[in-house]
């Protein structure tokens, strides 16, 4: 399930250019397939890099790859 705003709804970023440095939730087809801080962005800004994490090697996700981001709370993930 997306994260959810202090109002209690959604809030999907539409424009994943703001995320750089911001840790993130990535779901697909509504399942939460990676948590993680933004590493880099793509210069189209359609795909984005989110740091190795313990056993999660860097990836790359993005509403060009089917991928709806939300921006995490800083505590969310640590």
């Amino acid at each position: 399930m997306p994260p959810e705003t202090r109002n209690g709804t959604h809030h999907e970023a539409r424009d994943i250019t703001a995320l750089l440095g911001q840790r993130v939730q990535v779901t697909e087809s509504g399942v939460v397939i990676r948590e993680g801080k933004v590493e880099a962005i793509t210069e189209a800004g359609d795909l984005l890099w989110i740091c190795a994490s313990g056993c999660d090697r860097r990836a790359i996700y993005g509403p060009a790859l089917g991928h709806r981001v939300f921006p995490l709370p800083d505590a969310a993930v640590s």
